[in-house]
């Protein structure tokens, strides 16, 4: 017990001492944090930097979804348009996936936006009635 409490002691002396020598120690000896406080102020900014271009990003262009929802109308109807001018002797009475004209245009779109058929779990069945939604405008007039 008397070991305990003379090491105590000593110890405590030792922090007392270094107490109050450290202030005159830094006085003395002078560390330039400028540098590496520009550093961090540099790594700081460029972070906030990175959050703001990103936050501004979503809201000033919408979602992935929205822009592949564009993209996508955008196509189908390029596709549409695309395929009716391509396509001059196909019947246009009988719109299915074995007409040429819905077949190019399926092929088209397929190749326009893989990406946004994939997102949005698209199958050729299906894209093939958006299409022919879409044909509906480049028919042929009747007289």
């Amino acid at each position: 017990m008397r070991n305990f409490f003379r090491n105590l002691i000593a110890v405590c002396t030792l922090c007392a001492v270094g107490l109050l020598i450290a202030p005159t120690m830094v006085l003395a000896a002078t560390v330039d944090l400028q540098p590496t406080a520009q550093l961090c102020v540099t790594y700081i900014f460029v972070a906030l930097n990175a959050v703001g271009i990103a936050i501004i990003g979503i809201f000033a262009h919408g979602s992935i979804e929205t822009r592949l929802r564009n993209a996508l109308q955008t196509a189908l109807e390029a596709a549409a348009a695309y395929a009716s001018q391509k396509v001059t002797n196909a019947d246009w009475t009988k719109l299915d996936i074995k007409n040429p004209i819905v077949a190019l245009a399926v092929n088209y779109a397929q190749k326009a936006v893989p990406n946004a058929l994939k997102w949005f779990g698209i199958t050729p069945e299906r894209l093939a009635e958006m299409v022919i939604a879409r044909l509906a405008y480049f028919a042929p007039q009747k007289d």
